[in-house]
């Protein structure tokens, strides 16, 4: 349990650093301006289907349809977010690591090609996986617990994933470095994944756990080195 509430500090202590470290705010804007971009095309994209599709459909058809579709989006935005910013916050992570103390190990172009092949398939993953616990949730009371674990978990490998793959980990020894710290790793994971869902403050969520998911991965591996 002290592990999950510590987990869940992990977002804010990112952005604690980086205010402290003020060089490090100028990686800030990339991910930002990528996130609003897909928030706008999602909502353009929303409106453009239920103006061509629900036209003639009663108002609370449609609003039900902006409802749904709205809460969709927050998990598409949850899922592009980190693929999308993925070369600032890989910079940003290394510059935190070398902040540290320790000097950050290259993962090159093979390195860096790899981690975009994983986070590619972590967000089809992800996504079919809620499809499909929405579908049983329209049977099963409850489903939302299960997404939102979902979500914590994909969240925690998404910004784990600068570190680890600097170090040319497997995907195998990712799932494991989550599996041996569950607690933190779903503590960091559930925080980032429910400040993604604040309007404004879901911009930044990115830079921000890139910058705490290093300093989590950084003290889980702190008896080690």
């Amino acid at each position: 349990m002290v592990s999950f509430v510590r987990g869940l500090t992990y977002p804010l202590r990112g952005l604690s650093f980086a205010l402290r470290h003020r060089a490090l705010l100028r990686f800030f804007p990339g991910p930002i301006l990528l996130g609003l971009a897909l928030v706008v095309g999602e909502i353009l994209a929303l409106r453009f289907a239920i103006h061509r599709f629900l036209a003639q459909s009663s108002g609370w058809v449609i609003a039900l349809a902006w409802l749904g579709g709205l809460l969709g989006a927050v998990l598409v935005f949850l899922a592009l977010q980190g693929v999308l910013a993925a070369p600032f916050c890989d910079a940003l992570s290394a510059r935190v690591e070398a902040l540290s103390g320790a000097a950050p190990p290259s993962a090159g172009l093979s390195g860096t090609a790899l981690s975009i092949g994983h986070a590619a398939l972590r967000a089809l993953a992800y996504l079919g996986l809620l499809v499909i616990l929405f579908l049983v949730g329209l049977f099963v009371p409850g489903m939302w617990l299960a997404s939102l674990l979902v979500s914590s978990l994909y969240a925690a490998l998404d910004y784990l994933d600068y570190p680890t793959t600097r170090r040319r980990w497997s995907f195998a020894q990712k799932l494991d470095l989550v599996g041996r710290h569950k607690g933190a790793a779903i503590g960091f994971g559930l925080a980032a994944s429910v400040l993604t869902a604040v309007p404004l403050l879901g911009l930044a969520v990115a830079p921000m756990a890139a910058v705490g998911g290093t300093l989590l991965f950084l003290d889980l591996q702190a008896p080690k080195r």
